[in-house]
């Protein structure tokens, strides 16, 4: 697979936020890619008071790098959706989507209408009686229904009977409040499979596969908060993350056909990153899914990881997303330059190199 590169510049917007370091440094990672393909890039802090003026920012496309989980998400949200309703293209958002990503709760109701495959469920709300759920089969998992990136995950969080269950539901509604969720725990292996295109030109990358070692051997086989972010924590150095994956052929076209099926009914767009866990027959089960998975330059980013294992450098990645979310939206690639600003940067340099002649 080669990637979808650009014969003309144009423009993009990124919008981001000074919540978390890892957030402003993707952004500028970004930038700095798509800058050395010779594109123009604006990135805009924004923040709840300036939000109006970010969506005015110029581009053709705008890359919605707003991470704000403090406020749940609505900062991100209130922009993604006004960037829709002034048809602006938009890397990676539907709002058809939108609604239930954001909630582990809504987004497992979801699957389960729509006949996608993921782990049994139940939901327990703060003042509700935390039952001994009929139909779920032990160990399960308990995790806060509102939060991403394996925030209020650990070890801790895979229990084997209803008291252990009662007690970590109880930690995780003072820890994190809102509702939690509690589902079958797979005890087969956890891959990560981003989706790229749109409709029914949709392609998976190369899976990357966490590598549960070490210490792991004494313990659950489980992606937790220290793992995924602790660099001080036996957890992470014992997780890494491996890309290419070989699986047997059965397994991969069961995947294939399992992530693009709901990248498509799902109304996803662009890109989305699929976590997947096997059972012990290796069928695939969506864990989650990642409306806007991360896409740093780092060994850890699991987007990246499937890309370099194509031969892609990572400028290739960033503006092959772009070019897909720019084709969608415009329906081809750009023939032109379509910024006023390319074309005066180019006469000023021409007139320039004649002046040192």
């Amino acid at each position: 697979m080669t990637p979808l590169l650009m014969s003309y510049p144009i423009s993009v917007a990124i919008l981001y936020t000074t919540y978390d370091p890892d957030t402003v440094e993707v952004a500028t990672q970004m930038k700095e890619a798509l800058m050395s393909r010779g594109h123009k890039v604006r990135m805009f802090e924004t923040t709840a008071r300036n939000w109006k003026k970010a969506l005015r920012v110029p581009g053709d496309v705008v890359i919605n790098w707003i991470e704000d989980e403090n406020t749940g998400w609505k900062l991100w949200v209130k922009v993604a959706r006004h960037l829709e309703l002034l048809h602006r293209a938009q890397l990676g958002v539907n709002s058809r989507a939108v609604q239930y990503s954001l909630s582990k709760i809504k987004m497992k109701r979801r699957l389960m209408l729509l006949r996608l495959a993921t782990p049994s469920f139940r939901v327990i709300r703060k003042h509700g009686n935390i039952a001994n759920f009929r139909g779920l089969n032990y160990p399960l998992i308990v995790k806060p229904a509102g939060e991403h990136a394996s925030v209020g995950i650990s070890q801790d969080s895979v229990v084997i009977d209803h008291k252990e269950m009662a007690d970590q539901a109880k930690y995780l509604f003072k820890k994190h409040g809102g509702e939690v969720l509690v589902e079958e725990f797979l005890e087969g292996p956890e891959l990560h499979v981003t989706v790229i295109g749109n409709k029914n030109r949709t392609v998976p990358l190369p899976y990357v596969q966490v590598n549960f070692r070490g210490e792991y051997a004494d313990n659950w086989e489980v992606l937790t908060f220290n793992a995924k972010w602790n660099d001080r924590t036996w957890e992470y150095w014992d997780s890494p993350l491996v890309c290419p994956v070989i699986l047997s052929k059965n397994i991969m076209i069961a995947i294939d056909n399992l992530v693009k099926r709901a990248f498509k009914i799902l109304n996803c767009v662009d890109v989305v990153r699929f976590d997947i866990r096997l059972d012990n027959k290796n069928r695939p089960y969506i864990i989650d899914l990642n409306l806007n998975p991360h896409l740093g330059h780092f060994d850890q980013s699991e987007s990246w990881r499937s890309a370099k294992a194509l031969g892609w450098s990572y400028a290739e990645l960033i503006e092959t997303l772009v070019a897909i979310s720019y084709k969608r939206h415009f329906k081809k690639l750009p023939d032109r330059m379509r910024e006023r600003q390319f074309l005066l940067a180019g006469l000023d340099s021409l007139s320039e190199s004649h002046k040192i002649k």
